[in-house]
């Protein structure tokens, strides 16, 4: 990166502390041998640390004083921003200590949001809590359904570039309330544009909130996927729930739960964590039109394992808005707003809830969805007499748009125990340097499992662009 002092690139890096604090921190380190902080997000003075609050801003920061840890990673993009290309930092609004606790109801707002930085400098730039509905509305602050960004947001930020010009058009994101939102950002916000008119929409796509703190919590980044068909064109966005602050949750030993404080009642009012899919058919118009009546989970088809094994073939299971599968695997998903699977513990639990959860980041490549979970009452070796390591990790391929796979794609060979512990999977090489496949923490790979068995295309390539960069 760094060659002499007239010849070196960028090397920036950022980040947060997770449970160490509420700050998020950008370091540069083209030059090793001298690096430096560029800036600090400070939630406690409602700043940021190098750079000056500019005076007739200091109502807009005092909003970063609503943001709780750091948990969300970073999001570094482009985006349109008074006329020029910016390149910005995204972030959620961060995590509030209370969700340590498993039914934890949330009043504060501590963490709701995205928050937008400039990438170089730190300049706070834009929050969801400037898009202020005007003229005023009785009963609403924010536009569309802002004024129900009420919950801790510890994921990172999905941005989506949706006419490939290089510039972030949309953000995804969901939160520990069991939400799931769109923001539409203005793409021609010209000069004098301002913060207050930066966001064209907000749009609650996916309501799953639960009274009395047992919201399925989303803690990861939505996948986002483009499908198209005789039936037109749609986004699925696809989102995993688990409670990650108490992975043990349902878990029991000895017949008492091992999560202080949870019983029998409390586990029935649970809902068991899933893999979400909702359909975004409003994201294709270059003017997404103004929010409807959220849709809540019982606008989802809750597919089975039956179904999961379509009896059709690649050209009737990827059309849009059509029965897929037929017999017993048939689904009708023209009057659904998306699809879910809830996961259950490959154990004997009877009627315990949540004991599965979505655990690690999704994998969408090819049509196809991996999902990883932890099993808390998965067995494991090293847990006899209640002792050592509980439950195991397994994963999971869907497959998109529908979860359904074609005839013989068994739902046996599209699971894979990963071992005990809490464990993920990621993309890596495969046989030769042009093809991918699925990584995964076993030594031997089973014969016939789909999840290590399928390769994908990708050999590397360039990609010529232009640009003109003067540092």
């Amino acid at each position: 990166v760094y060659d002499t002092s007239l010849k070196y690139g960028k090397q920036w890096v950022y980040g947060g502390l997770r449970m160490g604090g509420r700050s998020y921190y950008a370091l540069d380190l083209t030059n090793l041998d001298s690096p430096a902080v560029k800036f600090r997000i400070n939630p406690v003075t409602s700043s940021v640390d190098g750079f000056a609050t500019p005076s007739d801003q200091t109502t807009r920061y005092a909003n970063l004083a609503k943001m709780g840890q750091s948990w969300s990673k970073p999001t570094i993009a482009n985006v349109q921003w008074k006329g020029k290309r910016r390149l910005v930092m995204f972030v959620g609004g961060g995590y509030d200590s209370g969700y340590e606790t498993f039914n934890y109801n949330q009043t504060n707002g501590v963490g709701a949001g995205v928050y937008m930085f400039d990438a170089n400098t730190g300049e706070f730039l834009w929050s969801s809590y400037d898009a202020v509905k005007t003229p005023v509305v009785a009963g609403k602050t924010l536009i569309g359904d802002g004024d129900y960004l009420k919950y801790s947001v510890v994921s990172q930020i999905k941005g989506v570039d949706r006419d490939g010009d290089g510039d972030v058009d949309h953000l995804y994101f969901g939160d520990l309330g069991g939400q799931v939102f769109r923001v539409d950002l203005n793409s021609t916000h010209n000069a004098s544009g301002t913060a207050a008119n930066y966001a064209k929409q907000i749009t609650r796509i996916y309501n799953g909130h639960v009274a009395d703190g047992v919201s399925p919590r989303f803690y990861e980044m939505p996948a986002f996927t483009v499908y198209s068909g005789t039936g037109g064109t749609f986004a699925v966005i696809s989102i995993g729930s688990g409670n990650r602050s108490t992975p043990l949750l349902g878990k029991k030993v000895n017949t008492a739960y091992i999560v202080n404080g949870e019983t029998d009642a409390l586990n029935e009012t649970f809902i068991n964590d899933g893999i979400y899919n909702i359909y975004d058919k409003g994201v294709i118009a270059s003017t997404p039109p103004e929010p409807a009546t959220s849709p809540t989970i019982s606008a989802l088809h809750q597919l089975t394992d039956t179904q999961r094994t379509s009896a059709g073939t690649l050209a009737t299971w990827r059309e849009v808005a059509t029965v897929v599968g037929t017999g017993a695997s048939a689904v009708n998903h023209t009057a659904k707003s998306g699809w879910y699977y809830p996961f259950t513990s490959s154990e004997n639990v009877g009627g315990r809830k949540a004991v599965e959860k979505v655990q690690g980041d999704l994998i969408a490549i090819d049509n196809d969805l991996y999902v990883s979970t932890f099993d808390a009452e998965g067995v494991g070796s090293t847990e006899a007499c209640g002792a050592g390591i509980y439950g195991n990790s397994r994963a999971h391929r869907f497959c998109m748009p529908y979860g359904q796979c074609a005839n013989t794609d068994i739902v046996a060979n599209n699971t894979l125990v990963l071992g005990k512990g809490l464990l993920g999977i990621t993309m890596g090489p495969g046989t030769s340097g042009a093809d991918r496949r699925i990584i995964t923490p076993l030594g031997s790979l089973p014969n016939g499992n789909k999840i290590t068995g399928i390769t994908y295309g990708a050999a590397n390539k360039l990609i010529p662009q232009s640009w003109y960069e003067k540092n």
